[in-house]
């Protein structure tokens, strides 16, 4: 369990999902002060790993275990660019082990304004987290096979991210070789949703979140779907698509069946909406 210490005066609370444990996260007023272990970085989301490395850049002295966090203390323009940019996030909640060198190495980095492949460098990971129930790579432009996953994403409890442009072995590839503009991509995979989906399909293209950018020199994009556990299904080809680990599972009849009465139920739990009989 992440261990916080407060010295001083009140302060507001601010809550964190950290491994399914609650903690307390800066927000403070005056003369208050929290600490945090540096290894739970890697689990925090990007304003509280934000606030986390602009700490480390400004504190006064960091012990071994802890960096101290200091509410008078903004977060400088470096920080921002890092905490807005989604593939500097994904190096940083990469890296198995905050060493105080790794930090130190990841604040120069920082401060020196470096890109993801800087940031990776510094901290001796891979600019790409291994695929996840939450994450996919896909290393070219299909639509298909970019839909089928856009779908799956939206069927299941946790929001999802699809970069495209990037291998399964984690190398990026990028997307010049289709010869396509940003636009003419965009407009593909939303119109290629629209002609394959049904159900809630309409949902899933007005919810998703279509970014490019360029990473080692390639052109990358990444499509951010968000969490969703209403009683709107969506289907891909006619067929009921969830994520399952690492994959697009398809659902036999009996698994159909079985997912929808899940989510009937779960519905029920979270709206304390009464069930029609």
């Amino acid at each position: 369990m992440l261990k916080l210490t407060k010295r001083g005066g009140s302060f507001k609370l601010k809550v964190a999902k950290i491994e399914e444990t609650k903690v307390l996260l800066q927000d403070c007023q005056s003369n208050d002060e929290l600490t945090v272990s540096r290894n739970q970085l890697k689990h925090f989301g990007t304003i509280e790993t934000g606030m986390v490395l602009n700490a480390f850049c400004h504190a006064d002295y960091n012990d071994s275990d802890r960096i101290f966090l200091y509410p008078d203390r903004t977060c400088s323009e470096p920080v921002l660019k890092v905490v807005d940019d989604a593939v500097k996030m994904n190096v940083i909640q990469s890296i198995p082990d905050f060493s105080i060198e790794t930090m130190e190495k990841i604040a120069l980095a920082i401060t020196r304004g470096g890109d993801a492949e800087d940031l990776a460098s510094a901290a001796g990971v891979s600019m790409w987290r291994p695929e996840s129930s939450t994450l996919e790579y896909k290393s070219g432009y299909n639509p298909d096979a970019i839909s089928e996953a856009i779908v799956a994403f939206f069927n299941s409890d946790e929001a999802g991210t699809i970069y495209l442009g990037v291998s399964d072995s984690l190398e990026t590839v990028g997307l010049e070789a289709n010869g396509m503009t940003e636009d003419q991509m965009r407009r593909g995979i939303i119109n290629h949703l629209r002609q394959t989906t049904s159900g809630s399909g309409a949902m899933v293209f007005n919810r998703i979140k279509i970014k490019f950018d360029t990473v080692q020199g390639h052109l990358i994009a990444k499509i951010e779907v968000p969490s969703h556990q209403g009683m709107e299904v969506a289907y891909f080809k006619n067929s009921l698509v969830v994520r399952i680990d690492c994959t697009s599972h398809h659902l036999s009849p009996e698994e159909h069946t079985q997912w929808l009465l899940q989510r009937v139920k779960a519905t029920y739990i979270q709206t304390n909406i009464p069930l029609a009989v």
